[in-house]
């Protein structure tokens, strides 16, 4: 049996999982609250170490992959901050007894992972877009992502939506300020709510809390305009989406749906299907361990 450690680093959530290569079975698994950005760095990378340590005892494993909510480029190096302060270095430097290290954007990982054994599978192009603390997106050719000519294709969550009224003066709203779930608990904060996660806000929305599903709306909306426009410009077969905002049904996630199907400008492109992840919130820890175990 074939198996590899799985690395998800999220805005929100940490996830390390000992995932068997062949079935995409979690084995183990642990799930920690990200620290906030001014948090990270050499004490969380010692305790995702100790995590996975403790995992080897379980099962002997010598390949690790690890994706994080960050640019990675085309040579495994991650050049940005914006979520999560951790170098490639310390990663490498903390699993350096493992026989190969992979890094990637969780992106990449949870469509590598969609594309093995969830709503992915069988498709030669389609589109994985991401909806968690932050957005993203990647085109895939079966189950190989296009990198661009950097590794850096991923970024559609931070494209402007509004060059004229942004929140900073000078500066354009983005789409993952509007939709992404830090960006939600913004929204909701100053439309008077006093939530301090997307899930408090979610779960406010299922009790019938009129501006609690307002917000999710707004946010919906201006995911699904992102994504019909991923398909006027992609014509994909199918567009899949994951993270932890569509994990349930609700109004964020058939605001999305509405919306992009209202921005997809060809008639016929208007039945591609847009589908949940089958995957989940584990979507991004199984296919990092299969980035790993592709090498």
């Amino acid at each position: 049996m074939s198996n590899a450690i799985g690395i998800d680093i999220g805005g929100s959530k940490t996830a390390v999982g000992l995932i068997n290569l062949d079935t995409g079975n979690v084995l183990a698994e642990e799930v920690f609250d990200t620290p906030d950005l001014s948090e990270t760095g050499q004490p969380y990378v010692d305790r995702l170490q100790a995590i996975v340590a403790h995992m080897r005892e379980e099962a002997e494993v010598s390949k690790i992959g690890i994706g994080l909510c960050e640019l990675v480029d085309n040579q495994g190096r991650i050049v940005s901050a914006h979520r999560v302060d951790v170098t490639d270095a310390q990663l490498r430097d903390a699993f350096y007894d493992f026989e190969t290290v992979v890094i990637e954007s969780d992106v990449h990982a949870a469509a590598l992972a969609e594309a093995r054994f969830g709503a992915g599978r069988d498709m030669k192009q389609w589109v994985y877009v991401n909806a968690g603390t932050g957005i993203s997106s990647v085109l895939m050719r079966g189950s190989d992502c296009y990198n661009g000519a950097h590794g850096w294709a991923i970024c559609l969550g931070m494209s402007p939506i509004d060059l004229a009224n942004g929140r900073d003066s000078g500066a354009p709203d983005i789409i993952e300020d509007r939709a992404g779930g830090a960006g939600l608990v913004r929204e909701a904060r100053e439309a008077g709510l006093a939530f301090e996660t997307a899930a408090d806000l979610i779960a406010a929305a299922a009790r019938g809390e009129t501006k609690a599903t307002r917000v999710l709306e707004k946010g919906g909306h201006v995911l699904g305009n992102a994504i019909g426009f991923l398909v006027n410009m992609l014509d994909p077969q199918r567009v899949v989406v994951g993270g932890g905002l569509v994990s349930f049904d609700g109004p964020y996630w058939r605001a999305i749906g509405e919306t992009a199907r209202s921005s997809i400008w060809h008639r016929p492109a208007k039945d591609v299907p847009i589908l949940q992840s089958l995957l989940k919130g584990r979507a991004g820890m199984i296919g990092a361990a299969l980035a790993n175990g592709r090498l």
